[in-house]
């Protein structure tokens, strides 16, 4: 299993797409209370459920992580963790999987508040939102993530592709 975690726009979700388009690996499709964006598609980006569905399976024991990140919920469901996939996940959720027995190998996408910042804007976040987004994650993204990973990969002034191939080869190399 990959992991692959970083702050807002950093490529996690353009990674995980190629690796899947390109090495057959499946999305691990997460459980979440936020609003769709444009162009995202439940049970395919997201299962987008209400809070209060989302507190009712966690209650019973049915997300092997969970997080709360401005002001909606993710979760992560125990049943869908397997070999060939990828999965996203926070500060406490990568912490949550060093924490357990599963195989996995985990990578902190990096990229510069500049770039992101410029993402977030082409992908229609608005202005305000893209800052704010910045300044959250600037707490929820501490540099110590970086020491917990097993790898970190700078993709600035990379492509999606190259950045995936990285992942790949080096998923590969235990």
């Amino acid at each position: 299993m990959i992991i692959l975690t970083g702050a807002s726009a950093s490529g996690k979700t353009e990674v995980g797409k190629c690796l899947a388009k390109k090495y057959n690996y499946k999305k691990v499709i997460t459980y979440t209370t936020r609003n769709k964006r444009v162009g995202e598609v439940n049970d395919i980006d997201y299962h987008f459920i209400s809070k209060e569905e989302f507190k009712r399976l966690e209650k019973t024991d049915f997300f092997f992580e969970t997080m709360e990140y401005n002001g909606n919920f993710y979760g992560t469901a125990r049943s869908s963790l397997c070999k060939n996939c990828y999965l996203i996940v926070d500060y406490k959720g990568l912490k949550k999987f060093l924490n357990s027995n599963i195989p996995f190998t985990s990578f902190f996408l990096d990229a510069s508040e500049a770039v992101r910042y410029n993402r977030m804007i082409r992908r229609a976040d608005g202005e305000d939102n893209a800052k704010r987004r910045l300044e959250v994650d600037r707490i929820a993204f501490p540099d110590e993530m970086r020491s917990l990973v097993d790898y970190v990969i700078d993709g600035d002034n990379l492509t999606v592709e190259e950045e995936t191939d990285l992942v790949y080869l080096k998923s590969h190399k235990e």
